[in-house]
C-alpha cells in the first residue's frame, strides 16, 4: 500500500483506525459487524472504537504499550481490536485454548501494561491477579459481575466503565509503529511473539481483498479466532465497507451453528481451514443438512493446511455453484495471503489436471516468491527448495528473540522454512515443512506425499505423517488417522492401500486410529504435540513392543 494518500494529505498507507472513520462518514447507517442478535453500524462502532480508545488512555495505556485480550469471540472483542489500532496500543490476543503457564508466559513476555479479561477465563491467570498488578499491570473485567469469577470485582475496571465517556481526539499511529504481537500456539516451548506493524496491517487488508474480490455487498462470516494473526480477516470490512459476521454460538466452530448462520445472515463467503470443511460436509451428510439455506453462498476460501484433492472433489460435488480459492499464507507474513489458487484454476484441477489441486497457487501482485538453495540462491525452476517471501506485509521478527529472528529474515526477505518448487506457469507447490521431512533408510519421505494417498481413502477424515525412531531405519514412517464420521478404518487395510499408491519407502511402518487427531487454534494439526508423544511413549510404536498390528 506504499504510496497511498491518506485524508491528511501525507503519503503512505491509509492505516485501520483511518478506514474506519471513512465507512463512519460514508456509510453510517450499513451494518458493519455482527454477532448473533447483536450489531453494530459503521457510525455506531466508530463511536465507540473512539470511546474505549479515550478510555484506556485516560487509565494509563499509551501508544506502544502492550494490551492483551483473554477472551472468546464476541462484539467486544472486535472494539477493543480497532480500539487499539487507533489508540497505537499494540494488541495482544491471547489464545483461550493456552494453559495458565502459557497465558502468564505471554503477558509478561509482552509486558502487557492492561489485560482484559472474560470472567468465564480468569482460572486461565493462575490465580496470579495481584501479582500481575503489582508488577504495574491493569487489569480489566470484559464481564463484570459473573458469578464464575467474582475475584473479578476486584480489578481496576470494567469494559463498560471504559467505554462509558467522551471519544477524545488522539494523535495518529504511524505506518512503522507496532501494531499487533501475534503468539504462536506454543507446540514447541512456550509461544513466541511475532511483531506485525500498522503499515503492515493495512497492506494484509487492502491485499486480501484485492486477491479474492470481494465487494461492498458480500458478507464475510469470520471463521477463525480473534486470538491470532487470522483475525486480521474480521477486518476486511474496513476496505470494502462489507458486513463481517463474527461465529458467536457455542464457542469455537461449530459446523451446524455455521451452515444455520450463513442462511440466517446471507453469507456469502468465508475462509476456514479443511478439517472445517470436512465437518460441515459431513454436518450435510449426515446431519440435517436439508433445512439449511445456502444459496447467498457464493466464495469457501481454505488454507492452513492442505486440502487433499479427494476432499476437493467433495465440495465441488456437494456446493457446485461455490467458488473455491486456497490461500497460502503465514504468520510471519502478517497472515497475508502469498499465493492463491483461484476458482478458475479448480476447474481446471477439477476437469482433467488434477496435478494443479495439489499446489497452492500463484504469488499475489505484492508478493515476491523465491525458491532458493541453502545458501539463499534461486534454483531453476521445478527444482524443490525453500520458499523465501518478500513483501510490504513482512513481520519485523520475533519479540525479544533476536537468534530466531536472525534465522528468520534475510534482509528484505522472509525464510520461510517450507520446502516447495515453482512450476513454469509461476505456480507453487509445497513439498511440506523443512522439518518435517522423513529420512528413512537414507531416503527422503514428504509426509504429504502419503498424506495425499491416506486422504483418498473413504474412511480418513484426515491424517498426520510423522517420522519416529527406528533402530534399523533411523527414522520410520508413521501415520496417525482420524476416523471419517461412523467409519472404523482398518490399519492393515490402510497399509494395503498405500501399497498399492506409495514406493515401498514411503508406505507407513505404523498406522494408528484416533478418534480426534491434536489441533490448534487454527485446525492445523499439531504435529510437534504428535512427534513429541511418540518419542515419549516409544511403547505405542511396535518395533517397541510384541504386537505388530498396523505394520507392515
Amino acid at each position: 500500500m506504499t504510496g497511498a494518500t491518506g485524508p491528511a494529505g501525507a503519503a503512505g498507507p491509509v492505516l485501520a483506525g483511518e478506514l474506519l472513520a471513512g465507512w463512519a462518514r460514508r456509510a453510517p447507517h450499513k451494518t458493519a459487524v455482527r454477532e448473533d442478535g447483536r450489531s453494530l453500524t459503521w457510525a455506531e462502532l466508530d463511536a465507540q472504537v473512539g470511546a474505549l480508545a479515550s478510555g484506556m488512555a485516560a487509565l494509563g495505556v499509551a501508544p506502544g504499550d502492550a494490551v492483551g485480550m483473554l477472551a472468546r469471540d464476541r462484539l467486544e472483542v472486535f472494539v477493543h481490536y480497532l480500539a487499539c489500532l487507533r489508540l497505537g496500543a499494540v494488541r495482544v490476543g491471547i489464545n483461550a485454548r493456552f494453559a495458565a503457564r502459557e497465558v502468564l508466559h505471554v503477558v509478561r513476555d509482552c509486558d502487557a501494561r492492561m489485560v482484559v479479561v472474560e470472567a468465564a477465563l480468569a482460572d486461565l491467570l493462575g490465580g496470579e491477579e495481584r501479582a500481575l498488578r503489582a508488577e504495574g499491570r491493569l487489569l480489566v473485567s470484559l464481564t463484570p459481575g459473573d458469578p464464575a469469577a467474582p475475584r473479578l470485582a476486584d480489578f481496576d475496571a470494567s469494559f463498560g466503565e471504559l467505554s462509558a465517556g467522551p471519544a477524545l481526539d488522539l494523535p495518529a499511529p504511524r505506518p512503522g509503529d507496532l501494531a499487533l504481537i501475534s503468539y504462536t500456539s506454543g507446540t514447541t516451548g512456550m509461544p513466541k511473539g511475532v511483531l506485525v506493524s500498522q503499515a503492515a496491517v493495512a497492506a494484509v487488508l487492502v491485499h486480501t481483498v484485492l486477491m479474492t474480490g470481494l465487494g461492498p455487498d458480500d458478507v464475510w462470516f469470520q471463521a477463525t479466532s480473534l486470538a491470532w494473526i487470522a483475525s486480521l480477516l474480521a477486518l476486511l470490512g474496513l476496505v470494502n465497507g462489507m458486513t463481517v459476521v463474527l461465529p458467536g454460538g457455542p464457542g469455537g466452530f461449530d459446523a451446524a451453528h455455521f451452515l444455520h448462520t450463513v442462511g440466517r445472515h446471507r453469507v456469502t463467503g468465508t475462509v476456514l481451514a479443511p478439517v472445517m470443511i470436512r465437518r460441515v460436509l459431513d454436518e450435510l451428510d449426515h446431519g440435517d443438512g436439508g433445512s439449511h439455506d445456502l444459496s447467498s453462498f457464493r466464495t469457501l476460501v481454505y488454507g492452513s493446511s492442505p486440502a487433499p484433492p479427494a476432499l476437493l472433489h467433495r465440495v465441488h460435488a456437494a456446493l457446485p455453484a461455490t467458488a473455491l480459492v486456497q490461500i497460502y499464507g503465514i504468520t510471519e507474513c502478517s497472515g497475508g495471503w502469498v499465493t492463491v489458487l483461484t476458482h478458475a484454476d479448480h476447474l481446471r484441477g477439477l476437469g482433467g489436471e488434477p496435478g494443479l489441486l495439489t499446489s497452492c497457487g500463484r504469488p499475489g501482485p505484492w508478493v515476491d516468491v523465491a525458491v532458493t538453495d541453502d545458501d539463499g540462491r534461486e534454483v531453476a525452476r521445478g527444482e524443490s527448495g525453500e520458499v523465501r517471501l518478500r513483501s510490504p506485509m513482512n513481520c519485523l521478527g520475533y519479540h525479544r528473540l533476536p537468534e530466531l529472528t536472525a534465522g528468520l529474515l534475510d534482509g528484505e526477505w522472509i525464510r520461510t522454512h517450507d520446502i516447495g518448487r515453482m512450476d513454469d506457469e509461476g505456480y507453487l507447490y509445497l513439498t511440506d515443512r523443512k522439518n518435517f521431512m522423513i529420512i528413512t533408510g537414507g531416503m527422503n519421505v514428504y509426509p504429504s506425499v502419503v498424506e495425499n494417498v491416506l486422504a483418498q481413502h473413504p474412511d480418513v477424515a484426515d491424517v498426520a505423517v510423522v517420522g519416529a525412531a527406528h533402530e534399523e531405519w533411523g527414522e520410520a514412517v508413521v501415520a496417525i488417522v482420524e476416523a471419517r464420521r461412523g467409519a472404523t478404518p482398518d490399519p492393515a487395510g490402510l497399509l494395503t492401500f498405500c501399497r498399492e499408491r506409495l514406493g515401498a519407502f514411503q508406505v507407513p511402518k505404523h498406522v494408528a486410529v484416533v478418534d480426534a487427531l491434536p489441533r490448534g487454534v487454527t485446525g492445523k494439526v499439531l504435529k510437534p504435540t504428535i512427534i513429541a508423544d511418540l518419542a515419549e511413549h516409544p511403547e505405542r510404536l511396535p518395533w517397541h513392543r510384541t504386537a505388530a498390528v498396523g505394520t507392515r
